[in-house]
């Protein structure tokens, strides 16, 4: 059979204009990613695997960013995955003071927390990273160095969402160190409530972080997403579930600014989203009767503030370790309204269950992935218990007790914090903070590193 000369012209014509239309979406997709800040790698999270227990932030990333009064530059991460406001060389000169700045996206400058808008409900806040100088790192720049003049001051911010104690010990050890800082500032807390009453902290991350992050890798790195459309359309999806995911939320929690209204509307246990409102009590006697298996537990998390030390005093590097601010703990400021109403909101929703009591030990199954499950159940509550009792009762004690001891420095932000009065608005969560929340950690931080004499003339 014989195509005539039509058939064939129309064959190539519909080639022809396959193609066109190819070059044409390509082309508007780029135009598009780029004024997404999307176009300078196929990565699109802001983390990458690393190792089995610790990831590196992700280098050149573009951080959705809040910028005041929507002036300056966005937050993007060097080619270390480091935030700062000059390039940060491996070299150092002897006039240069170079502190790095370890912990969670509270250290890292995160605003409220975007994945639920629970808290938006009750205020809102900027849900983005805030630029470097209103972040803790440029205003403790700026602090030092008008106490210090003669001095270059440099503070690097190597925090990362959702990090954790250890991973910032050996965040230090794999990348921080060849940079030869002369002070480690850590401020953790919030992330490791589940490590400090559960141990097994190394076992965990491996068993439950690594699928996700390889998967993440795997799909970063698929061949399809070389084409720009795919890639935005990829974008596209991920920025409607969030849509669609944000409208549900704040359905579940209208806006209002009465706590018992809110928990009235919410019930106990509306939904795996973050939205979940915890009415359990959990009394004195409650945590008396845990408080020797979260004594237990806790050692392990301990050790590691010790081992974290004693790598940094083999570097002769300074170590100031800050217990965060946490708006569910009672040492702490004078709560303002709007934060009172969001003590009742359990972001762990989706690990915890409100209403269950905990009594004696955590259960002790033969696999360790077992216990772990387990132990996650039985830690539903006890969180609540270490913030409510068990973090004043022994853990700060203990913590400031080991300082001492081994040769390091610690801080209680949330000591600090009792002198200010419920006009001043700190918290836009359950422990991210304000911009002038960040400048009061800041100033305490550097206040506490003078004190210390951990800078001197």
């Amino acid at each position: 059979m014989q195509l005539n000369k039509k058939t064939i012209g129309r064959v190539g014509f519909i080639i022809v204009y396959s193609v066109v239309i190819f070059f044409v979406l390509e082309g508007v997709s780029y135009l598009i990613l780029q004024k997404l800040h999307l176009n300078k790698s196929r990565v699109r999270f802001n983390r990458e695997l690393s190792g089995y227990t610790v990831f590196k932030n992700t280098p050149d990333f573009d951080y959705w960013t809040y910028k005041e009064g929507d002036s300056g530059t966005d937050v993007i991460t060097d080619k270390y995955g480091f935030i700062c406001d000059e390039p940060v060389s491996l070299n150092k000169d002897s006039n240069t003071l170079r502190i790095f700045l370890m912990g969670g996206s509270a250290m890292l400058g995160a605003g409220q927390n975007a994945n639920t808008n629970c808290y938006a409900s009750v205020k809102p806040f900027p849900v983005s990273l805030y630029q470097y100088r209103i972040s803790i790192a440029g205003y403790l720049k700026k602090y030092l160095q008008g106490r210090f003049p003669g001095k270059k001051i440099e503070v690097v911010n190597y925090a990362g969402y959702e990090r954790q104690l250890h991973q910032s010990m050996l965040a230090y050890v794999t990348q921080v160190y060849r940079f030869k800082p002369d002070i480690v500032v850590n401020m953790d807390g919030f992330n490791d409530l589940i490590n400090i009453n559960n141990g097994d902290i190394f076992e965990r991350c491996e068993m439950f972080y690594l699928p996700e992050y390889t998967n993440m890798e795997i799909e970063a790195h698929a061949p399809v997403f070389r084409l720009r459309t795919a890639r935005l359309i990829y974008y596209l999806m991920i920025k409607m579930k969030e849509y669609l995911s944000s409208k549900a939320r704040a359905e579940v929690i209208p806006r209002t600014d009465n706590a018992r209204l809110l928990m009235a509307t919410t019930g106990t246990n509306n939904t795996s989203c973050g939205c979940e409102i915890d009415t359990a009590v959990y009394n004195h006697n409650t945590y008396l009767a845990i408080k020797d298996s979260m004594i237990a537990t806790s050692a392990e998390w301990l050790d590691i503030i010790n081992h974290y030390a004693y790598i940094l005093k083999g570097d002769k590097v300074q170590f100031l370790f800050v217990m965060q601010p946490i708006l569910a703990r009672p040492t702490n400021k004078a709560l303002a309204g709007y934060e009172r109403n969001m003590l009742p909101i359990n972001v762990l929703c989706n690990h915890n269950k409100p209403g269950k009591q905990h009594k004696g030990k955590a259960p002790e199954p033969t696999s360790l992935y077992g216990r772990l499950r387990l132990r996650d159940d039985w830690m539903d509550g006890a969180k609540d218990i270490t913030l409510q009792y068990f973090l004043d009762d022994y853990l700060t004690g203990a913590i400031k007790q080991q300082a001492d001891e081994h040769g390091y420095f610690y801080y209680d932000m949330g000591r600090a914090m009792q002198g200010l009065d419920s006009n001043f608005e700190f918290y836009t969560d359950y422990c991210h903070m304000t911009k002038e929340g960040n400048r009061f950690a800041a100033e305490k931080i550097g206040e506490a590193l003078i004190q210390d004499k951990l800078i001197t003339e």
